[in-house]
């Protein structure tokens, strides 16, 4: 039985015994961002987590979960100052939203708990407005719907009969189909889709659990580096370009970002701090990237761009109320990110709104890649 809290859904991770460094290019100058401080649901919010993002559309709506009393987690769904309302969230003790298309519709899913806290049913749910639509599952008990695109394909991940084995799905209107992914899998998850139909996830044999890349019923395997134990590709946009983490150590709990694009493995870096750490978690048709990282002054938000990563911290414009951004989840096309801060001692989701365009990769990133793919040639 697969028991994980909503915080934890996107990432599946994840051991390499030494990672490449990461490509360093002339950076483009980053943006400077304001933000808006989401806060929780209208319902007065307990001590501890107040609310988080887990996705952002290109028109600013953001989704995620927030806490509305003791022990109950209740989808999000919020633009421009105004929360909306999600159906079907008093049938199940905790829910959370996990992703948004452009054309606002929502899906995440929904979880019955126990007299002891443990987790009875998990169920896979979509929101087209206010209305609410369960999405069924694949046998067993337990469905989560992770991702939707503007065409509404939602993947995901659902248990078969008896609870033993989790396969990824992709749902349209019809019953819930398992995708094939990786030869020898015994279990698969399904993060991503994107509106060319890309399918990014992870899928699990006995000896490793490796990243994939599907479309129209075939699956290829992302590279990773000789010896991981373990990888998952978490976001994926229209050109097919992937990102994700695989895992640095399994003694320590290391991770490291990763770009994969035209069948190169990019490693992002991180942000320092001691401590090997950095997943990436969301990427825009610009090829921006945001994720979390460790930094000299704990876990943060990034921006990756033009082969350098940003603290999001040091990217908020001067003059305004002080937060601390501890991690961002995902990044529209217009730039802007999905975050969670600590805002008043509490955690608290926020949007970060660009003052100018994020630039495209640069010219001397491609130049960079186009030569080191002609020295592994050579090799």
């Amino acid at each position: 039985m697969l028991e994980r809290s909503a915080a934890a859904l996107s990432v599946l991770v994840l051991s390499a015994p030494c990672l490449a460094g990461p490509i360093i290019t002339p950076a483009s100058a980053a943006p400077r961002y304001t933000y808006t401080v989401i806060g929780g649901l209208p319902q007065s919010a307990p001590a501890g987590p107040l609310s988080m993002s887990l996705s952002v559309n290109s028109s600013g709506r953001v989704v995620g979960y927030g806490a509305t009393a003791p022990g109950y987690l209740s989808a999000l769904s919020w633009k421009s100052g105004n929360f909306a309302p999600l159906s079907g969230v008093s049938g199940f003790n905790q829910t959370f939203a996990r992703d948004v298309n452009n054309t606002g519709r929502v899906v995440g899913g929904g979880y019955k708990l126990g007299p002891n806290g443990g987790i009875l049913e998990t169920h896979a749910l979509r929101w087209i407005g206010t209305q609410v639509t369960n999405l069924g599952n694949l046998g067993g008990m337990h469905a989560l719907a992770l991702a939707v695109n503007d065409t509404g394909y939602v993947v995901g991940y659902s248990t078969l009969p008896g609870d033993n084995q989790t396969r990824a799905f992709i749902w349209h209107g019809g019953p819930m189909q398992a995708l094939t992914t990786l030869p020898g899998a015994i279990e698969s998850y399904a993060y991503d889709i994107s509106n060319t139909g890309y399918v990014v996830g992870t899928a699990a044999s006995a000896a490793a659990t490796r990243p994939f890349l599907w479309k129209d019923g075939r699956a290829v395997e992302l590279p990773i580096p000789a010896g991981v134990r373990a990888a998952a590709a978490n976001a994926v946009n229209d050109a097919g370009h992937a990102v994700g983490a695989i895992e640095i150590s399994l003694n320590t709990g290391e991770f490291g970002a990763t770009l994969w694009r035209d069948g190169q493995r990019i490693d992002l870096g991180n942000l320092g701090g001691g401590f090997n750490y950095a997943i990436a978690s969301g990427i825009n048709n610009s090829g921006a990237v945001v994720g979390t990282s460790n930094s000299p002054g704990g876990l943060t938000g990034f921006l990756w761009i033009d082969g350098v990563m940003h603290n999001l911290r040091d990217l908020v414009a001067p003059g305004l109320s002080p937060l601390t951004i501890i991690s961002a989840s995902g990044i529209g096309d217009g730039g802007q990110i999905s975050a969670t801060a600590i805002v008043n001692g509490k955690r608290t989701a926020v949007l970060l709104n660009p003052l100018g365009p994020i630039p495209s990769p640069g010219v001397w990133t491609l130049v960079t890649l186009g030569l080191l793919a002609a020295t592994r040639r050579r090799r």
